[in-house]
Formats: structure tokens, sequence, C-alpha cells
């Protein structure tokens, strides 16, 4: 599940926090369900995908509340640069969902 660029490998992704990013990421996205079953599109920026600044500010806002994930300037862009790369950061720095 990493895109070109992130370092390391996967780390191995519960079921629940997959799917509750993903949840918050098509609600940012405004986008159909569908839209990451694809592949191409888990891995694509998530600017390619049409989020935009506020809404991508707000869904960081979210995955920090509901993850415990910090945002700070240690976190390389590549970590929030796709789907994949976003739920790959925060299993391995958040906790699991409320």
């Amino acid at each position: 599940m990493t895109a070109p660029g992130d370092a390391g490998a996967a780390a191995p992704v519960e079921p629940d926090v997959e799917t509750r990013v993903r949840g918050l990421v098509l609600e940012a996205l405004a986008a159909p369900p569908a839209l990451l079953d694809d592949p191409a599109a888990r891995r694509a920026s998530l600017w390619e995908l049409g989020i935009d600044s506020a809404s991508f500010m707000l869904l960081l806002g979210r995955i920090e509340d509901e993850f415990g994930v910090s945002w700070g300037i240690d976190v390389p862009p590549e970590a929030i640069a796709s789907f994949d790369n976003l739920v790959n950061h925060i299993v391995r720095h958040g906790r699991s969902p409320d």
C-alpha cells in the first residue's frame, strides 16, 4: 500500500482504521464510494482526486481528533499525499478510532 516515494514498507492495516479513513476521505472529496475501489485512485494524490485546501485541512483535523495523529513539521509530505499513504501513516502513528 505504499506509493512511490513513501519510505518503508506498508504497515498491516486494521480494517476499522481503513474503513473510517475511507469515509473521511470520501466525505472530504465529496466523491462516490466506488472511487477508492480503484487501486490507482488509492495511490493517486488527494489533490489529483480533487480535494481543495479547505477540505484537506478539515480532513487532517478530523483524522487528528479520531486517531490522535499529530501533523507536525516532522511529518513528510508523502505521508499525507494519497489515501494509501495516509492510512499507513495513521496505522504507524495513531490509535484505533473511538
